[in-house]
């Protein structure tokens, strides 16, 4: 069995916690600065809480950031083309092969 070392052990507890301190001090200063921050904090009126029967949860009033990578529809199109249109070569050529050895067979 792979035993790290203990050292690094540490090391990486001390780095997830300090990182698990920097989100608790981030998600403290924005409850303080009661500001909005797309994808991340909102001031939600009381009266929006009510109509959604009290639901707490963050998905309900905070939009989740669109992650996704961006695809160009036409370059992807036109990429495809060139890839139908190399194919029927190698088929054209692959076709020739066969013809080749079917004749000297």
């Amino acid at each position: 069995a792979f035993l790290p070392p203990l050292s690094l052990l540490y090391h990486s507890c001390q780095a997830l916690a300090l990182f698990w301190w920097i989100a608790i001090d981030n998600i403290v200063n924005e409850y303080v600065s009661r500001e909005n921050k797309e994808y991340f904090a909102r001031l939600v009126p009381y009266d929006e809480v009510v109509g959604n029967d009290y639901n707490l949860s963050v998905s309900t009033y905070v939009e989740q950031e669109d992650t996704r990578e961006k695809v160009d529809i036409s370059k992807l199109n036109a990429e495809i083309s060139e890839i139908v249109a190399r194919e029927q070569v190698l088929r054209e050529e692959i076709d020739k092969i066969i013809a080749e050895i079917e004749v000297s067979a």
